[in-house]
């Protein structure tokens, strides 16, 4: 499995792990866990969520690496998925 932001990729299983371990480190310190597990189980890059919802690439990345971010940020990400609040924050 090859690793591309969020996005999963077929590969073999020993690339899987450490793709696996890769994802887990750069959410680790995250406060927003919860939105990052959510983009990685649907297959959405922050490329494409950036797209559906306006809002900077950087500013997603600077989210993903601990970031605060205003809730009007949120709100588009919300909106941009067809979510509740609830399951990404």
């Amino acid at each position: 499995m090859k690793y591309n932001g969020l996005r999963k990729y077929n590969s073999d299983n020993s690339q899987n792990e450490t793709h696996q371990k890769i994802f887990e480190k750069r959410i680790l310190n995250s406060k927003f866990k919860k939105l990052f597990n959510y983009l990685y189980n649907t297959d959405i890059t922050l490329k494409e969520l950036s797209e559906r919802s306006g809002i900077a690439l950087s500013k997603l990345s600077e989210m993903r690496r601990g970031a605060d971010c205003t809730t009007a940020t949120l709100l588009r990400i919300r909106e941009s998925l067809g979510v509740r609040i609830e399951e990404i924050i």
